[in-house]
């Protein structure tokens, strides 16, 4: 349901399928940083751990949409699409990375805590930050990618 969700924003904003296509790619790849995070910290999937997952497949989504969304901007004006997604890369580089890391060393005290119910709150959080980890530059990397490759310009 919420990779359906993630597809049908974009595509109902960008009104094509290069956008959602890239942004649901780059969040299925990330799912590999939730998976080494489990391992690592030997938590097991569960309830708890797929709302973690939840939360940054919305923060992922949200960073691609934000790249694309400024590169359709740039390429609107006339500016080609290689360096349209330069430049927004370089501009959309810091929002991105202050939304992760903030979010994710927002999770660190979930992490770390040895409470009574550490167990089933230790996942939810390993598993945010796995797919930050996996997700942040997986996203803006792949976003830029696919829409590179998919957008054809007339040269």
């Amino acid at each position: 349901m919420a990779i359906v969700l993630v597809f049908t924003v974009p595509l109902v904003e960008f009104r094509t399928f290069t956008g959602p296509v890239s942004i649901v790619f780059g969040a299925i790849l990330a799912m590999f940083g939730i998976f080494m995070a489990l391992y690592v910290s030997g938590t097991s999937l569960n309830v708890v751990s797929l709302l973690g997952a939840i939360i940054g497949v919305g923060i992922v989504a949200k960073n691609g949409i934000l790249m694309l969304d400024f590169t359709g901007h740039l390429r609107s004006s006339g500016i080609d699409t290689d360096n349209a997604l330069v430049r927004a890369g370089r501009r959309r580089l810091r929002p991105v990375l202050m939304t992760s890391e903030t979010t994710a060393l927002g999770m660190l005290p979930q992490t770390t805590s040895r409470n009574w119910d550490f167990e089933l709150k230790n996942g939810s959080g390993f598993c945010f930050q796995g797919f930050i980890a996996g997700g942040a530059f997986r996203t803006y990397d792949l976003s830029d990618l696919c829409v590179g490759v998919c957008v054809a310009d007339n040269r």
